[in-house]
């Protein structure tokens, strides 16, 4: 399901109920749909990448949490989970920014050619593997290779919000976009840890 929240979130879109992605002939007076018509409504639609695994994965969990639902989704319900996904992201998203324009930064006064901050990010994915690498190596490559300090709180931080499984490994693909070009759009919140939530 958050995969889901997410590509809608990145795609700009507004209403997850609405008739961008459900056709309104489709849809009932409740706001429900064919469970069928679901399915196929987002495995047709260009805008996402979502498997049929996934999706139908996402139907089992609408599905046994709506017992008595006739073989109907209820899209209005889904589109009120969407919005409370989208008022959580808007609660980290700036802690999340402040920490990467950190990286950003420091990246920036040692390389002050954009030529140089690209080759210096493309060496950063090379060593990755399925998009992640070990937050020591990662330290390697910035401070040892480059001389780019960064404060141990920093990566501390980076740690928090993108060591998905806990196991000292990071998610490196929002940390590389943002280098190269900073927008809150290349931020993959996908990849952001759940359990941090701004206090």
């Amino acid at each position: 399901m958050r995969k889901l929240f997410e590509e809608a979130r990145t795609l700009g879109v507004v209403d997850l109920n609405g008739e961008e992605i459900f056709k309104e002939d489709i849809k009932n007076f409740d706001g429900t749909v064919p469970k069928d018509e679901m399915l196929y409504s987002l495995l047709n639609n260009e805008k996402f990448s979502l498997t049929r695994i996934e999706l139908s994965q996402i139907l089992s969990l609408i599905m046994n949490i709506n017992r008595d639902d006739n073989g109907r989704v209820d899209i209005d319900e889904m589109h009120f989970s969407f919005k409370s996904y989208i008022k959580y992201y808007e609660l980290i998203e700036q802690r999340i920014i402040d920490m990467l324009e950190k990286f950003k930064l420091s990246v920036s006064k040692k390389f002050e050619i954009q030529d140089l901050i690209n080759e210096f990010v493309a060496e950063i994915e090379s060593k990755a593997q399925d998009s992640k690498m070990s937050l020591i190596q990662l330290r390697e490559i910035i401070e040892d290779r480059h001389g780019i300090i960064i404060r141990d709180a920093i990566y501390d931080q980076f740690a928090l919000y993108f060591d998905l499984d806990r196991d000292q490994n990071v998610y490196i693909t929002s940390l590389c976009e943002y280098i190269k070009s900073p927008s809150t759009r290349k931020i993959n919140f996908y990849k952001v840890n759940t359990t941090v939530i701004a206090n």
